[in-house]
């Protein structure tokens, strides 16, 4: 979850012309954070994980705060453990090459604002 957020702050911050813009781009990606952090709480208060936290076990944005819950409750087995770690860890790398490809076309364009939707598709080349 760590790597997965560093590299999803990293793409942000390097679309950033000047500071003050750093802080309109990182609400928008601490909304999961916020978003998963309140979902495990509820359910770990509540005693018994709904269908709809299970679904959050295997998003890569929101695993880190819910599988450990359900993992506490014993309501998930082994595999399905491994499956949201490696959805976990294959989305950690998709999004790194999609961050550097992001870091690396927009660190030529100086001088003007960079558009997310010519970053993208500069990195997807």
């Amino acid at each position: 979850g760590y790597a997965f957020y560093c590299w999803v702050y990293a793409a942000a911050g390097s679309m950033a012309e000047r500071q003050d813009q750093v802080q309109s781009l990182a609400f928008p990606l601490s909304l999961p954070i916020v978003f998963g952090y309140i979902m495990a709480l509820t359910t770990v208060g509540s005693g018994s994980p709904s269908a709809f936290f299970k679904v959050l076990a295997y998003l890569p944005p929101t695993a880190p705060f819910a599988m450990p819950v359900l993992v506490g409750f014993g309501a998930v087995s082994w595999w399905e453990f491994a499956a949201s770690a490696a959805l976990s860890v294959l989305c950690t790398v998709g999004v790194a090459r999609l961050a550097a490809g992001i870091y690396r076309s927009a660190i030529l364009r100086t001088g003007r604002r960079v558009r997310l939707r010519e970053v993208v598709s500069a990195s997807a080349r």
